[in-house]
């Protein structure tokens, strides 16, 4: 059809748009059932009931951002705080799904990237978060320039700490064949 290479990538990590007050939904055409925000509504369910956000925890990432990095959100008990908290943007967004993907995975991130670097069972998730990142740049450069910017520098980055990594897989995998 009419679908430019844009709307390609966005079919595969989950198209998004713009709305009002920085709240993005999945768009219509891509035929995703479920949006991503819907997975950080999820995600939320697993905060302890009457708990509420620690603001000191904040903002703490790369960036200035809530998710991106290693040292995220707390509640006021200091557990993960998991879900939307005022003042996110969309760079928050695949970074908490890739933090949530990680506690699945049983890993937890350094400050420094260490773990990120090393860790070969989470090369998926990370290329995922990765391609999210740069969709979300690439869809958003006009509307929202810096945090545009901000995507494309996170996903950028984090490309460069995990193609190493995705190096050796791909090579391992060729000596097994």
């Amino acid at each position: 059809g009419n679908n430019t290479v844009l709307d390609d990538i966005g079919y595969f990590f989950g198209g998004m748009t713009n709305l009002s007050e920085g709240i993005q939904y999945i768009d219509s055409k891509t035929g995703w059932e479920s949006t991503w925000w819907d997975e950080v509504d999820e995600l939320a369910k697993n905060n302890k009931p009457g708990d509420s956000v620690n603001p000191t925890t904040l903002k703490q990432n790369i960036l200035n951002e809530n998710y991106p990095g290693g040292d995220n959100p707390k509640s006021i008990e200091g557990h993960d705080w998991w879900g939307r908290i005022k003042g996110d943007t969309f760079v928050d967004l695949p970074a908490q799904l890739h933090d949530a993907a990680w506690t699945r995975m049983g890993l937890h991130a350094d400050k420094y990237g260490i773990t990120l670097a090393t860790t070969t069972t989470s090369y998926l998730a990370d290329w995922r978060f990765v391609g999210q990142n740069l969709y979300l740049a690439t869809k958003h450069v006009r509307s929202s320039p810096l945090l545009s910017m901000k995507a494309y520098s996170i996903g950028i980055g984090f490309a460069a700490i995990i193609y190493p990594k995705s190096v050796l897989i791909g090579r391992n995998a060729e000596n097994r064949l």
